[in-house]
């Protein structure tokens, strides 16, 4: 079962009077926070963006497959026509003599239209698998980032919760000190204490407001912090809950971390481009099919021309690479990089399952010292309230009311450090299991169930 602490309640236990919040302001439950980030985040909306982008890469590479047409032309004019060698042995002339000629027009000019398309290419098939496991390794990613941003969402208002606790805590010692201060200057003024004795008690008060103020500061900074990570811009109307809740000790269902799946995505990206790599070296075969003109013009007396002759040709073109030794090199640092990306995946399997057994064991022990401090708390209350009264009708000294005090300080902080603990043992087991996602596709392999 649930079971919620209300910290008004204790704080009226201990004296605590009123929560001065602003009434008027939206009180947003965490779930809230969650699904405005979803909306809002620029971070978020960033990855968005990239995951569209591999997509829109697996949709180039596979237009590979597509035939292609290209449309070229070009015109030259030569100044100066080309030269060729002519053997005078065509003219019956000496063998090993040649003589200059000048051939051609001075107008040139052609239009093509080439059409290609690949009709085997490993390369090709390749890349869109290749792009496949991309896409996911993308959709992963995005998953972690969103992890990653609800756990800073989580932390920052456990954060101020936990502040805000404490920030209860100071004003009931406060309220306390203001208390016995105006009883120790009475008492100083009949004679019964020294000035000194007024002074341990000033310098206490002084310690809670200094306290106070700096656990204000710190909870404006921490929502400042979580408004921006929720995208929200109201400066005013926005308030955190003020109760903690405890789940107690629940056996989480457990997913493969987020960790794990991106590790595993990322091996098969790695073979796939390991496979594309060894099969770079099998043979490249294309058709292509050409129409065309080409034009030769000549304007000078005394017989100028423009005449056009038409060119078409269709056939195979074929590549296979002999030798390439990037290639092989290329090969060598993708094994590699596989070799290291599953030792990766084993090392975080093993540190997952030590980490869940650590937090487990810190959860469950914060929660049992969250409520054996709770009875703490009240029963320091009531011991600095009998000694007040003690100290009234003279059985108790300014020591004892001091030592009381301090007592029911520590208790406090003790309570708050439990709850700390509690809670930051709760969100690493909800990241571990992967259950801060809402809404999650859930990548379950059995290899690592």
């Amino acid at each position: 079962m649930k079971n919620k602490y209300q910290i008004i309640l204790l704080f009226g236990l201990i004296f605590y009077g009123f929560d001065h919040h602003n009434l008027d302001a939206k009180v947003w439950t965490i779930d809230e926070c969650v699904d405005s980030a979803m909306v809002y985040n620029k971070n978020l909306k960033i990855n968005s963006n990239n995951i569209r982008i591999s997509e829109i890469k697996q949709s180039e590479v596979k237009s590979n497959l597509y035939p292609k047409l290209d449309v070229n032309f070009d015109y030259k004019y030569f100044a100066s026509l080309p030269y060729q060698l002519m053997p005078l042995s065509i003219f019956n002339g000496p063998t090993g003599q040649f003589k200059e000629a000048q051939f051609g027009v001075p107008h040139n000019m052609s239009a093509n239209a080439l059409l290609t398309m690949p009709l085997y290419n490993a390369s090709i098939y390749n890349g869109i698998k290749a792009t496949e496991f991309g896409i996911e390794f993308n959709n992963l990613n995005y998953l972690k980032k969103e992890e990653e941003l609800i756990f800073g969402i989580y932390n920052l208002y456990y954060n101020a919760q936990i502040l805000n606790s404490q920030l209860a805590f100071v004003d009931s010692n406060i309220v306390n000190s203001r208390s016995l201060l105006k009883i120790v200057k009475l008492l100083e003024q009949q004679g019964m204490l020294k000035s000194s004795d007024v002074s341990k008690v000033e310098l206490q008060l002084s310690q809670a407001e200094l306290k106070k103020k700096n656990l204000e500061t710190n909870i404006e900074q921490i929502i400042n912090n979580l408004k921006f990570l929720i995208g929200y811009e109201d400066a005013d109307n926005f308030e955190i809950s003020k109760d903690i809740s405890y789940e107690g000790v629940v056996e989480l269902e457990k997913n493969t971390s987020l960790d794990l799946l991106i590790f595993d995505s990322k091996n098969s990206l790695l073979n796939s481009e390991l496979k594309n790599l060894k099969q770079s070296k099998l043979p490249k075969i294309a058709a292509f099919a050409n129409y065309g003109y080409t034009g030769f013009g000549y304007d000078e007396q005394p017989d100028p021309f423009l005449k056009f002759f038409p060119l078409a040709f269709v056939g195979i073109q074929g590549s296979i690479s002999i030798l390439n030794f990037t290639t092989n090199d290329k090969i060598d640092e993708k094994l590699i990089e596989i070799e290291n990306n599953k030792l990766q995946i084993d090392y975080i399997m093993e540190k997952n399952d030590i980490d869940m057994k650590n937090f487990k064991n810190v959860k469950q022990n914060s929660y049992e010292n969250i409520n054996v401090v709770k009875k703490q708390i009240e029963l320091a209350g009531d011991i600095y309230k009998q000694v007040l009264i003690q100290q009234r009708e003279g059985t108790a000294f300014l020591t004892d009311v001091l030592l009381a005090d301090n007592a029911l300080r520590e208790s406090q902080q003790e309570y708050v450090n439990a709850v700390v603990s509690y809670l930051k043992a709760e969100l690493e087991l909800k990241k571990q299991m992967n259950l801060l996602i809402k809404n999650n596709i859930n990548y379950e392999y059995e290899k690592f169930k």
